[in-house]
């Protein structure tokens, strides 16, 4: 065999990302993908509610002072019986008898339509129409002021979930992609969760934030059989059979962080711009597999083959180099775009990417009424005056 060395470095290194698997998830997103906003927990302020019908607690201090007094969560049936809101009601010491905050927790669009596969990226409207809904089956009142405070966004948000659809062509597909994200974050010892057809990284386990990939259509399926009579809704389950969901899940100290604490400051591409920040940090990059290529033997510097041999073959570099020489060659071939850290797989993966795609939301889902219209932009006025 005849192996011809490259000429430099960043010849070395252009040659070696074309024979990696490069992450398909950022690859295919586009500039309109569809953001489908799911889990959300908000609160809104001064508002009565009469009485939950649940048990009342009451918080407080050593001395028996009474400091804060709060409802056990009381569910909101949503649309078709699926996706129920959770709502609580507290009211601090200083408001006794008077106006109190509503804190609210679940999938806003699922509540509304029935399922939360495809939903909206219109965050504000989303937490609007939720506390209607709740207005009409609770009872609570607010003034009309109050009410223009939050149509203008004035909700304090705890936690958002951003999910996107892909469609991979087949369960299989799915379940390949997922092991080798799992492969990835195990072999990097990352904080995460691992376990069939569901991964996730999770940092601080996910105080701060989630990003996961788990395949829909099993999850779905699962649901299936409380919902045989609404044909629809099996229509759904069977089209989702291919798709992986990705799912960017914030809480308080991020949103905060990124200065998205409240519904005002959601709009549907700053919505995309956070999915595509946070789903960069899944590591779909630099998966080596299988034998030596003559590619890849190609593509690596002499001084680095032995290492690379070694880490082909399944060796424990940890227990052959010292730590700063590992390290020093684990930045190396970062450059190269690999990373050693992570054990070399016997076999190649699917190449999911050939199928890869982000879906939007059937029209006939919307046509049901199961799912948000399209919002169109209006054209520009070229009335002259």
């Amino acid at each position: 065999m005849c192996f011809q060395k490259p000429t430099n470095r960043h010849q070395l290194t252009l040659i070696f990302k074309k024979t990696m698997n490069k992450n398909p998830l950022i690859e295919v997103l586009g500039d309109k993908f569809q953001v489908n906003i799911d889990t959300v927990e908000f609160s809104v302020s001064d508002v009565h509610v009469p009485s939950l019908g649940v048990t009342k607690m009451t918080t407080t201090s050593p001395d028996g002072e009474a400091l804060a007094m709060s409802t056990n969560r009381k569910p909101i049936a949503g649309a078709h019986q699926r996706h129920p809101l959770q709502v609580r009601y507290r009211q601090l010491r200083e408001h006794f008898g008077k106006n109190g905050v509503l804190f609210v927790e679940g999938s806003l669009f699922g509540f509304r339509y029935g399922q939360n596969v495809h939903t909206s990226a219109r965050l504000r409207s989303g937490c609007v129409a939720a506390l209607r809904r709740i207005r009409d089956q609770i009872g609570f009142t607010t003034t009309t002021e109050v009410w223009e405070r939050w149509k203008g966004g004035d909700i304090e948000l705890y936690r958002v979930d951003l999910a996107v659809n892909f469609d991979l062509g087949s369960e299989s597909a799915v379940r390949a992609l997922i092991k080798r994200l799992a492969h990835q974050l195990i072999g990097r010892n990352t904080n995460c969760h691992a376990y069939d057809g569901y991964v996730s990284l999770a940092p601080q386990r996910a105080r701060k934030y989630c990003v996961a990939g788990y395949a829909k259509g099993p999850q779905l399926r699962s649901k299936l059989n409380r919902s045989k009579s609404d044909l629809n809704f099996a229509r759904l389950v069977s089209e989702c059979q291919s798709l992986l969901r990705v799912e960017v899940r914030l809480r308080r100290p991020e949103l905060k962080k990124l200065g998205l604490s409240r519904a005002m400051d959601w709009t549907p591409e700053r919505a995309r711009d956070v999915f595509r920040q946070y789903v960069a940090k899944l590591p779909a990059l630099n998966v080596t597999s299988g034998p030596v290529s003559e590619d890849e033997f190609n593509a690596i510097p002499p001084k680095l083959r032995s290492v690379f041999f070694l880490h082909k073959l399944g060796a424990d570099l940890a227990s052959i180099f010292p730590a700063r020489t590992l390290a020093r060659y684990r930045a190396k071939f970062r450059i190269l775009g690999i990373d050693i850290a992570c054990p070399n797989l016997e076999s190649a993966p699917l190449n999911a990417s050939l199928s890869l795609h982000p879906v939007r939301t059937p029209k006939w889902l919307i046509d049901a009424g199961m799912a948000p219209p399209k919002v169109r932009r209006m054209a520009p006025s070229t009335t002259k005056a």
